[in-house]
């Protein structure tokens, strides 16, 4: 049996899912949350770099780029709908 280029790709670390920042294993978390991992993610590959584990310290970063990336994609998803205009309310 023979895999498809999708069960290739790893998954991501990080999505975003309508205005939310999940992790690989759909859990949820706020925006500050997310935001403190990004800062330790890239505090521990500067200690990886700075002990001369390059290998670690990409790997720390890639994952940090997948959480800055899903980070942003909610952000924008919560801005646009934040723009929406809102229905009148046509109760009487």
């Amino acid at each position: 049996m023979t895999a498809t280029v999708t069960e290739l790709r790893p998954r991501p670390a990080y999505i975003a899912d309508n205005g939310v920042v999940r992790d690989s294993t759909g859990r949820a978390m706020s925006f500050e949350l997310a935001d403190l991992l990004l800062v330790e993610q890239m505090r521990e590959a500067h200690e990886h770099l700075e002990a001369g584990r390059f290998g670690a310290a990409l790997a720390l970063v890639k994952r940090a780029d997948q959480l800055l990336a899903a980070r942003v994609a909610a952000t924008e998803f919560v801005l646009a709908q934040s723009q929406q205009p809102t229905p009148p309310n046509t109760a009487a």
